[in-house]
């Protein structure tokens, strides 16, 4: 698996619902900010009831994204509702062959669950796009989260990380 280092691309996906192009923006501009590149994926504002377009779409954007060679890491919006909608989609060959950082939280857990013991590759836990833009009131992915996001997925800090911040209102 490759760790993410500056100018490398990320591709986003909905498997679940997904936001409004305004909101989504806050997020995009964060990750460019630390360095990133981002490509969305192309049902990603799609609508199907409240998900973002059909099952075998939203699996498709996350297996297109797997395939793609320039995508070094696949970030989701957000958890969502459906995500397990997904599961019989994927094509747990064709992400086994490709591994590669896929970061998400919530509902997409079944989705992370699913990868990691059919394709049998690590998983990520964690912000979506959302949070990373600061969510609603801007204080969704603090100066703490977004140093382990460097720390764990650019390999910044080599030595064992103390993921759990006591003085965090968490």
């Amino acid at each position: 698996m490759h760790l993410l280092k500056k100018g490398d691309l990320i591709g986003v996906v909905a498997p679940g619902s997904t936001a409004p192009r305004e909101i989504l923006e806050k997020g995009i501009n964060a990750v460019e900010r630390m360095g990133f590149k981002i490509k969305l994926g192309e049902h990603i504002f799609d609508m199907t009831g409240h998900t973002a377009g059909t099952p075998e779409d939203r699996a498709a954007d996350i297996n297109n994204f797997f395939f793609d060679q320039n995508i070094k890491a696949i970030i989701t919006v957000r958890g969502g509702y459906n995500c397990n909608q997904v599961l019989p989609y994927l094509d747990y060959e064709l992400i086994k062959r490709n591994p590669k950082i896929f970061l998400g939280l919530s509902d997409v857990t079944a989705i992370l669950n699913g990868i990691a013991s059919r394709a049998e590759i690590i998983t990520f836990h964690g912000p979506g796009l959302l949070m990373i833009g600061g969510g609603k009131d801007g204080k969704a992915f603090s100066q703490y989260s977004r140093e382990n996001f460097k720390n764990i997925l650019m390999g910044k800090k080599r030595k064992n990380i103390n993921l759990v911040n006591a003085s965090d209102n968490w």
